[in-house]
């Protein structure tokens, strides 16, 4: 699983697509993938529409991720 600290000292790309976010960064053991696009489609999750596809900001979306925990 990678952190905000992996992101800020690692080689990360910037963007990754959705299915790399829920393998990578949530784990496809921690969370189905139906309910991963649920979270996707949360108001203010930071995200970049390419046709179907989604590319995410990996830092931005792994501090909204955490900002969302503390909140819920």
């Amino acid at each position: 699983m990678i952190t905000i600290q992996d992101v800020s000292t690692e080689n990360y790309a910037v963007f990754m697509e959705s299915r790399e976010i829920w393998e990578k960064v949530i784990g496809k053991d921690r969370l189905c993938e139906g309910k991963f696009y649920e979270l996707l489609n949360r108001p203010g999750c930071p995200k970049i529409s390419c046709g179907r596809k989604y590319l995410i900001p990996v830092k931005k979306f792994i501090e909204w991720l955490e900002n969302q925990a503390v909140s819920a």
